[in-house]
């Protein structure tokens, strides 16, 4: 069969069984190719975005597809830090870690490398390679799937996909880093206060400051309109800032509250 005529059949074959594609991302507890043991669902549940990609060898497309995503992941870093992972899979259990690392370096890949992965791809369906899923959150759920290659403007909807995640924080629960930091007032007429607890001695301006994570000092602060596209960026050195928003349009934004123990997420409404 001609390369053209098998992929308008895999494409074929895909579209038929779309319905059944999952919708949550397949656990897995794996040792990757360089000694490293992953359980994806514990990664998911820390708060990450797992971009994962399921490759063959002598599969030109895949190594294409791997270098737009590698761009694409290399470009989340700023608004995700180090809750975006890029995993690379050998899409079946025949390939030696030797191999796949020397195919990872070749191509230039940051990725984490591992094989084994026939379970996965029987498990999301796939017909055709690569295969890519995306997977974020506590709730595991598949921010994207691809199971006949990755098609040319997908990356762009996989990144505000994963953007918005990191920015709104979906499925990520509230701890005491996150309590620690105080937004008010919310809803606000554009002009608000963002303040961590202060530390012991010092009388906070707000009530009830929660008792958690003492004095921490913020970085910077960012805000995310819904479509996850940085509007304002506010550079901090210390445990308290005035944010002026009246500029924006009334509606929801997302806080990205940077600090040297990692970014928290806030949630704040302008109604003016």
């Amino acid at each position: 069969m001609q390369k053209t005529g098998l992929y308008i059949l895999l494409f074929s074959l895909n579209s038929v069984l779309s319905n059944a594609q999952p919708t949550t991302a397949m656990d897995f507890s794996m040792t990757d190719c360089n000694g490293q043991v992953h359980t994806l669902y514990s990664e998911l549940d820390s708060g990450n975005a797992i971009i994962m990609e399921f490759w063959m060898n002598n599969c030109q497309s895949c190594v294409d597809a791997g270098s737009v995503l590698e761009v694409m992941y290399q470009n989340l870093k700023p608004t995700c830090g180090n809750n975006v992972r890029y995993f690379q899979t050998a899409f079946n259990n025949a390939e030696l870690c030797h191999d796949i690392n020397t195919w990872v370096a070749t191509n230039g890949f940051s990725s984490v490398p591992f094989d084994s992965g026939a379970a996965q791809v029987a498990y999301y369906g796939s017909f055709g390679m690569p295969t890519v899923a995306v997977a974020a959150g506590n709730t595991h759920q598949l921010l994207y799937l691809s199971t006949q290659g990755l098609p040319v403007n997908d990356t762009s909807i996989i990144a505000t996909a994963i953007r918005n995640y990191c920015t709104t924080g979906a499925g990520v629960s509230e701890n005491d880093f996150q309590n620690s930091v105080i937004v008010s007032p919310n809803p606000t007429s554009g002009v608000f206060n963002v303040q961590t607890r202060l530390p012991d001695g010092q009388v906070s301006k707000f009530q009830n400051p929660p008792a958690a994570w003492a004095g921490v000092q913020m970085n910077s602060i960012e805000v995310y309109n819904v479509f996850g596209e940085c509007i304002h960026q506010h550079i901090s050195t210390s445990s308290h800032q005035q944010i002026d928003l009246r500029e924006a349009s009334d509606g929801i934004y997302f806080l990205k509250i940077n600090t040297e123990q990692g970014f928290i997420r806030k949630k704040i409404v302008v109604a003016k």
